[in-house]
Formats: structure tokens, C-alpha cells, sequence
């Protein structure tokens, strides 16, 4: 009889011992050694680079993606100034290095973004962080930021390279068009956006089809004034000759309207 049970409690050991499930952490420095503060460490599901969850490094370049499974699963690393990285994800301790993107930046030191990324319901909310504050303006703030990928061909944002996200200001999706957003962006200092909320599941917030997920912005709108932005882009037609094709957005603000 004490056989018996003997076996059956090393039965159910044996079991826990096979679906424990160890913590998915790791380091983030560069090839010189030096840890990597304010890295965007995600965590995707194969086949289809799902993301599962993510999070930044700390001022050591440490990260920690809790109790997780690491079977079929990825890291991708990212972190301004440094080329991406994606490898395969394990239980325990994961060491990833970053290579600087450029050959400037390999003798300057490591500056964190100290931002702050929170899960949350449908995705993660991060609030911005020294270096965002820094750029010259909204839109180039947003192409720092975690899990956002800025496509310049199109002049668009997406999560993770997943489709084109669709952008709200202040929980809200705009009636202007996209390109429109996009240079109403280029007009606002990076110091009004307050929080953006990237949201991966947007069937769990608002309803609609959404492939690419929804950014939200919460920014501090001016109540009243003009906004506005030209630009030019200089492109080769099919007969050798330079074409310049202008940009031009201005809109007047009115209490809580925008007339363009």
C-alpha cells in the first residue's frame, strides 16, 4: 500500500516537474558590454509573430516577461538607435546583444528612454520618456516608441509591422484622412502627448474590424489657432525628368472644432 502511494506521489511530481514553466528573462547590452536601459523586449507566438506580451528593460538592461512558456515562442528586441533583433525565446536567462545602427552612434553612450509600458486590457499604454520629449515633434516622438513601427513609403504607423493601424486622438478616430493626421502630427511638440495607448486587441475595447490595431494618442489639443505643414518630395519620372510634388495641411482650431 505505501508502494502504492510512493508511486503515485512520484507520478504526480513527475507531471509538475514537466509543465513547470520558468520565468522568460534575460539581459539587453551592446557589443561592447554595456547594458541597453529602456530596450523594448516583445514576446511573439509562431507561427504568425502574435504578440503575447511585452516589456522594457530596466536601468540595468534586465527585463522580465514573467511566468511563461518559451515553447514556440520568439523575442524581438528592439531599442532607438540600434538594429532589431528577433531569436528564440527560452525559459530561464536570455542574453541578447544590440549592434548600434549606425557608426555614430557606437562611441555614444547608452541613453534610456524612461518611458513607461503597461499591459493592459486589448494591449499596453506607455507614457513617454526623455528622449520622445526630445524630438522635434508629435510624429517623430511616436517612431521611438515601443512596439511602433513607422512605415515611410507610406507615411504610416503600424504595431509590430502588423497592417496599418488605424490612429484615434484622444479615444476618438478623427474625420480627417490619414495623410492629413499624419501631417497635424508634424505640427504638435512632442510635450503635449500625454500617453499612447497601443491597442493589439481592439475587439476587446471598440467595436469595428481592425487588422492593424488602434494608437491611441491622448495629447493636449490647443483650443484655438492655425496648424499647419508644407512639404515637398522630389521624385524621377519615367522620361529622366525631376517631378515635385507639394504637400500642403492647414487647419484653424475653434474651441473644440477643426476647420479645414
Amino acid at each position: 500500500m505505501k508502494y502504492a502511494a510512493r508511486q503515485i506521489l512520484c507520478s504526480i511530481l513527475s507531471l509538475t516537474a514537466t509543465y513547470a514553466v520558468a520565468d522568460i528573462r534575460g539581459l539587453v547590452k551592446t557589443t561592447n558590454g554595456e547594458s541597453i536601459p529602456g530596450a523594448t523586449v516583445a514576446l511573439l507566438s509562431l507561427p504568425d509573430s502574435t504578440l503575447v506580451t511585452a516589456t522594457m528593460t530596466d536601468h540595468d538592461g534586465r527585463f522580465d516577461l514573467g511566468n511563461l512558456s518559451a515553447e514556440s515562442k520568439l523575442l524581438s528586441v528592439n531599442c532607438y538607435g540600434f538594429k532589431g533583433i528577433t531569436a528564440l525565446a527560452k525559459e530561464g536567462e536570455n542574453y541578447i546583444t544590440l549592434t548600434p545602427s549606425s557608426t555614430e552612434l557606437a562611441e555614444v553612450s547608452v541613453t534610456a528612454e524612461k518611458g513607461t509600458l503597461q499591459a493592459k486590457a486589448g494591449g499596453f499604454t506607455y507614457s513617454p520618456g526623455e528622449m520622445s520629449l526630445k524630438q522635434s515633434n508629435a510624429l517623430e516622438a511616436l517612431k521611438i516608441m515601443p512596439l511602433l513601427d513607422y512605415d515611410l513609403a507610406n507615411d504610416s504607423f503600424s504595431i509590430l509591422s502588423k497592417g496599418t493601424s488605424v490612429i484615434y486622438i484622444n479615444g476618438k478616430e478623427p474625420k480627417e484622412y490619414p495623410k492629413q493626421i499624419m501631417a497635424m502630427l508634424r505640427t504638435i511638440p512632442p510635450k503635449n502627448i500625454k500617453k499612447v495607448e497601443i491597442i493589439t486587441n481592439p475587439g476587446a475595447i471598440v467595436s469595428g474590424s481592425f487588422t492593424g490595431g488602434i494608437i491611441n494618442i491622448e495629447m493636449i489639443m490647443p483650443n484655438e489657432g492655425y496648424m499647419g505643414s508644407v512639404s515637398a518630395n522630389i521624385s524621377s519620372s519615367f522620361n529622366g525628368f525631376l517631378e515635385l510634388t507639394p504637400s500642403f495641411f492647414m487647419v484653424c482650431r475653434k474651441e473644440n472644432y477643426i476647420l479645414q
